[in-house]
């Protein structure tokens, strides 16, 4: 009796046993199917904020070449245009962001900080002046551009990167317009309206600039960029181990295959 009585319980407890299992595996399997869920999901995200690159290029042209058809006069009147442009720009760097590599979306979202912070400051500033407005422009010009620089070159490592020229050419330009801007003492109100346009300007080129990435192939790794160095033979030394084939080490050279 007591032997049928133990064999009895030891059924129970192995089926308890199996049930766990089970239960333990089917939320194994949930846990995997959320997480496979989530990438994909954040695929999708990034697909989608690809496809907005180039209609937001095309949008910061058309509202670049507006701005100085507004007729503002007032100091006060283009610190808060600047500062609603500013911003605007931080939201767009976010889609940039979302857009481009992993290791990238930093930078993107320091970018959108800076941008956020000069639009504020833009917007808060008591009584501006233009040279106040000047200053602001010339600081969110030069961060754009330091961006887009390190953006280039690091275009440059990689073997498809065909299109580093561009942000090369956009970072140059918006550097150059940040110095002009930060040397005029007491401006015009046209050279503020024209600085303020020119922001506006280098966020959509920014945006054209990555939709041209998107289109040569993902953005290298900023790692990438840091190891391999700024400089032309190093960037020709990176494409040339990319294309390389990964040859097995196990194989027998040419020359020692008979011994």
């Amino acid at each position: 009796m007591s032997a049928s009585g133990d064999r009895g319980h030891d059924l129970r407890g192995h089926g308890h046993d199996l049930h766990g299992h089970a239960f333990h595996e089917h939320g194994r399997g949930r846990g995997h199917g959320g997480a496979s869920g989530g990438a994909g999901a954040g695929q999708d995200l990034g697909a989608k904020a690809m496809g907005a690159l180039l209609p937001l290029g095309i949008g910061w042209l058309l509202f670049a070449l507006a701005i100085p058809m507004f007729g503002l006069t007032t100091g006060k009147s283009i610190a808060v245009l600047l500062g609603i442009t500013l911003l605007l720009g931080a939201l767009s760097e976010l889609v940039t962001g979302l857009a481009s590599g992993v290791s990238w979306r930093p930078t993107h979202a320091a970018l959108a900080v800076a941008l956020a912070a000069g639009g504020i400051v833009a917007l808060v500033w008591p009584s501006p002046t233009l040279a106040v407005v000047a200053r602001i422009a010339a600081w969110s010009l030069l961060a754009l551009g330091i961006h887009a620089l390190v953006s280039a070159f690091s275009q440059r490592q990689a073997a498809h990167g065909g299109t580093w020229w561009a942000p090369l050419t956009i970072g140059a330009f918006s550097v150059a317009m940040a110095f002009w801007a930060a040397t005029h003492h007491h401006p015009t109100y046209s050279l503020v309206v024209l600085w303020v346009a020119l922001t506006a300007l280098v966020i959509g080129l920014t945006k054209f600039a990555a939709t041209m990435r998107s289109a040569d192939g993902e953005e290298p790794r900023l790692d990438t960029l840091m190891h391999s160095g700024f400089s032309g033979r190093a960037a020709a030394g990176a494409a040339r181990a990319e294309q390389q084939p990964h040859m097995d080490p196990a194989a027998p050279t040419r020359g020692g295959g008979g011994s």
